[in-house]
């Protein structure tokens, strides 16, 4: 009995170490499937991220409007848009000499009937090729290439600048720039209300220059104020050769622009209310400019930095010239929209003092003596009031404007200019017709058809087609 107890006790003994065992490989299995199934999710998770990384970075074509053909990533960190702006202008110019036998040079021909005082003709104003994109979420490029008539048809650089946005109240550009001074001049010529930018803009502007600039907004709860401030070789920079003419002290920008709340800086990209703002949008504005090109700061000749307007008191004659001095400009400016009506106005003013190498080279041909420009200082005035109300909403616009100069406290030059836009698929196709009246021709300018006899009047009809895509 007590050996079949202990066979009994012996059997159950090992049955209890093997059912033991069992329960510990079973549990090694269970562990084992566990981490097998941790790992099939891991691979499967670690897939589906690189196909969405593969899928983000792949490459997509296509059209926006606003923004022309485009190539980008997915995730839009790389972007490249193709655009571009054609005007195509027709310009009928009557010219009024007070008879006394002048032509379009200012130079007396001497018999009346010899002077051809109108002419018509159609030109191709701009033809742009615009490239602009970003490369990551931070650097923004543009660049535009201008193939209008007035180069002869000739590919010309005219803006080119890439800029790094370090933060909405911060960002950093070089390159070829457009100057940052008054209120019409920075407007893109896609987005003006007439075929071009007023008389006044084009004697008190500055144009484009190669440097450096910075800006950004300041964040003031609903407002929010933009700056910018840019240092440039010179103003009206159009093709001086680095360190030939260049002036030792560079030129400086700066302008201050407030929209008002509930207003932003984009309400004002177009100077039509296009958008028909249901409520009223107002901004505020202010730029300076400086710089200085007296001769013993030049490494070779006076550098024509910017055009400076005066009146010449060997002859009486206003006009404009180039050279030796220092200017100093001022602009003030305000704007608004609301419902199809859109109003802007700006002031400016040019203080200028020359030295004695200064030269009277006209913007009319002719090359005067400087003498007698009176102390060698000169402060002129400039205004423009410009307005526009779509009697069809975002479809047909009429438009005014009148702008103006007084020429070192003396002579007044005023230009008086209407029509109307029919905006057929918004900016993109735009059909635009304005006549132009100015009294007293200071300068001219090819690309604003600013075409005539020096201090006699003008009378112009622009007609324009804008097409972009």
């Amino acid at each position: 009995m007590k050996k079949l107890l202990t066979v009994l006790m012996a059997v159950a003994l090992c049955s209890s170490v093997v059912l033991a065992a069992e329960n510990d490989y079973q549990g090694q299995i269970d562990e084992l499937k566990l981490q097998i199934q941790k790992l099939e999710a891991k691979t499967l998770e670690d897939g589906l991220r690189n196909a969405n990384q593969n899928q983000s970075s792949a490459l997509t074509a296509g059209h926006e409007t606003g923004k022309g053909f485009y190539i980008k990533t997915d995730d839009d960190m790389f972007r490249l848009n193709i655009n571009t702006r054609m005007h195509m202008r027709h310009t009928y110019i009557n010219l009024d000499d007070n008879s006394n036998g002048n032509d379009q040079e200012g130079v007396n021909v001497g018999n009346v009937a010899d002077v051809d005082n109108s002419s018509n003709g159609f030109e191709i104003e701009r033809a742009y090729l615009i490239l602009n994109g970003n490369a990551g979420e931070n650097i923004n490029f543009l660049m535009i290439v201008d193939m209008d008539d007035d180069g002869g048809r000739q590919a010309d650089l005219l803006d080119f600048w890439a800029q790094y946005t370090i933060s909405p109240e911060l960002y950093v550009k070089a390159g070829r720039i457009k100057s940052a001074f008054t209120r019409q001049s920075p407007t893109s010529s896609g987005k003006q209300m007439f075929a071009d930018r007023s008389y006044a803009n084009m004697l008190f502007g500055i144009g484009y220059g190669t440097g450096l600039e910075i800006g950004g907004e300041i964040a003031m709860g609903d407002t929010k104020p933009n700056w910018k401030l840019g240092i440039f070789n010179s103003f009206h920079d159009t093709g001086n050769a680095p360190f030939s003419d260049t002036d030792n002290n560079p030129a400086a920008a700066f302008s201050f622009t407030v929209p008002l709340p509930g207003a932003t800086a984009k309400d004002f990209a177009n100077e039509s209310d296009i958008e028909n703002h249901a409520t009223p949008v107002y901004q505020i504005g202010a730029s300076a400019a400086y710089t200085s090109t007296n001769e013993n700061n030049n490494w070779g000749d006076a550098e024509d930095a910017y055009t400076i307007i005066g009146r010449n008191m060997n002859d009486g004659k206003s006009d404009t010239f180039d050279g030796s001095s220092q200017v100093l400009l001022a602009n003030i400016n305000a704007a608004m929209k609301y419902q199809g009506l859109s109003l802007m106005a700006e002031g400016y003013y040019q203080n200028a003092r020359l030295d004695s190498n200064t030269n009277w080279d006209t913007k009319f041909g002719v090359t005067r003596s400087v003498g007698a420009v009176e102390n060698g200082k000169i402060d002129n005035y400039g205004y423009l009031l410009q307005a526009g109300y779509f009697v069809v909403p975002q479809k047909f616009e009429l438009i005014s404007k009148i702008s103006g100069i007084c020429v070192d406290n003396t002579n007044d030059s005023t230009e008086y200019a209407a029509g109307w836009n029919w905006y057929i698929n918004g900016q993109a196709l735009k059909l635009t017709m304005d006549v132009t009246y100015i009294d007293d021709l200071v300068s001219n300018g090819t690309r604003e058809n600013y075409l005539g006899i020096q201090n006699e009047s003008m009378l112009m009809v622009r007609t324009q087609l804008q097409f972009t895509f």
